[in-house]
């Protein structure tokens, strides 16, 4: 390996990341990742070996870092709170990182955080005891712990790094501390031991594939502030059967609770704007509520809050609930006999491609609810012939009526202040477009690149004038 000076070193944050190798370099700790970034840690001074074996490190704020040293074959370590006098405040990156005769820890208190990789693939550790001076467990902190059972976090904790306790596959019981703010992606990923978790009131961040397969997974409480269930957070976690998401959640991510198996009920919150059509993908327990060929979730107040699919593809007409609020992406697309579609007033988001590759779709009536067209969202409609977008449409988004090549007339309120790129890309007969606004409101439209490419000679009809097609 190529010698590391201090002026090749850099301060930049690695996210998802192991640390392959450290060394002091002019009384500084250099981490340097596996994916090649190195990280200057601050000032340290040399080791300091200590009786029982442990290493410390001088850190630059007086206080001390600690690793394994030539404990490296104890079975039992409990780590002293002081050493010559000085506090010991942190377990430093890869500290005891592949001890495979360490079966308990006991850290003390005074212990703010638990550095990168830490007690990573401690295959044998079952017991570790956590300080309430502990602020963050970092990155792969305890990943592959493959033995550890039972993990209590302490109310102090508030942040849990990505994959802090990945592939804990004995992992049982987890409680969390009540001022947890922050899991990072894949934190407990294939903890397939887990039955249940209560996620903390004070919890924000729930990084993607945060509980992945974690296969014996039965109940979830989820905390009163989190408002975004990300990507595949509970994807594979195929023994959950029940699901309530508090009012708090706004979006859930693509795949979130995809192939949970045995999922019967989900409570969606009345929170709800947006949502991914992969939200639920192979849950073939879920039980749906439905109305006039379209599938719902909801909640015991609303039932259809949320349209979440077509009942089956064939379908030839449908009218969305009166009381739904959201239509799911891609809800209706390749619905390929779809002719029409009626959609009330209420409803506020239509998510991109709902309506995509209608290709016989001649009418749709749209809300006035509802600022944003999506992108797609009836692009290849090619029967559609006339589309009214009514007022409170604020944005016309990339591609949304892209390939409609028999649209002859669209009608646009004088609340369209955006139009994107390509939205009517192959409009091939668009002849009229009819403004409610004025020639100058016209002119003042945030309009994309090629908006409107290979699109027919149209006239925007304005109150007070036209214009012609730019060529």
């Amino acid at each position: 390996m190529e010698a590391v000076t201090p002026e090749k070193i850099s301060n930049k944050h690695s996210e998802n990341r192991i640390v392959s190798e450290i060394k002091i370099i002019d009384g500084r700790l250099i981490l340097t990742y596996s994916n090649g970034d190195i990280l200057d840690a601050g000032a340290v001074s040399p080791r300091l070996d200590g009786s029982d074996g442990l290493e410390y490190f001088r850190l630059s704020d007086g206080t001390l870092g600690v690793s394994i040293g030539k404990a490296l074959y104890l079975e039992n370590i409990s780590i002293p709170a002081e050493y010559n006098g000085s506090p010991v405040t942190r377990i430093m990156p890869n500290a005891f990182e592949k001890a495979k005769n360490l079966r308990s820890i006991t850290i003390p208190e005074g212990i703010v955080s638990i550095d990168d990789s830490a007690f990573r693939a401690c295959i044998n550790l079952i017991q570790v005891s956590l300080p309430e001076s502990l602020t963050q467990i970092s990155s792969c902190a305890f990943q592959n712990c493959s033995s550890l059972e039972r993990i209590i976090i302490p109310d102090s904790v508030t942040l849990i790094g990505d994959l802090a306790f990945n592939e804990c596959i004995s992992l049982r019981d987890i409680q969390f501390g009540k001022s947890v703010r922050s899991i990072g992606y894949s934190a407990f990923m294939n903890c397939r031991s887990l039955a249940s978790i209560a996620l903390p009131d004070m919890l924000t961040s729930l990084g993607g594939d945060a509980f992945l397969d974690c296969k014996s997974l039965e109940e979830i409480i989820i905390g009163k502030n989190i408002s975004y269930i990300g990507h595949s957070v509970f994807k594979g976690c195929s023994s959950l059967k029940n699901i309530f998401l508090p009012d708090s959640i706004t979006s859930i991510g693509n795949g979130a609770f995809c192939e949970c198996e045995k999922l019967v009920h989900v409570n969606i919150s009345n929170g709800l704007t947006s949502i991914s059509g992969s939200a639920f993908k192979n849950c073939p327990s879920l039980s749906f509520n439905i109305y006039d060929n379209a599938k719902y979730l909801g909640n015991e107040s609303n039932p259809y809050l949320l349209l979440y699919e077509a009942l089956d593809r064939s379908i030839e007409g449908v009218k969305v609930h009166s009381e739904t609020k959201i239509v799911c992406i891609a809800a209706f697309s390749d619905c390929l006999n779809l002719k029409k579609v009626f959609i009330p007033q209420d409803v506020s988001s239509i998510g991109y491609l709902a309506f995509g590759g209608c290709s016989e779709l001649l009418e749709i009536t749209l809300p006035s609810h509802m600022p944003l067209l999506e992108r797609y969202v009836l692009s290849g409609c090619i029967k559609l012939e006339r589309l009214e977008i009514p007022h409170g449409v604020k944005v016309i988004d990339d591609r949304a009526l892209s390939g409609c090549s028999n649209l002859c007339e669209l009608v646009l309120p004088e609340s369209i202040n955006a139009i994107g790129y390509q939205a009517l890309w192959g409009c091939t007969r668009l002849k009229k477009i009819i403004f409610r606004g004025t020639v100058d409101t016209w002119h003042k439209i945030s309009k994309e690149s090629e908006w409107d490419i290979e699109s027919c000679n149209y006239t925007v009809i304005c109150s007070d004038g036209k214009i012609k097609k730019s060529r």
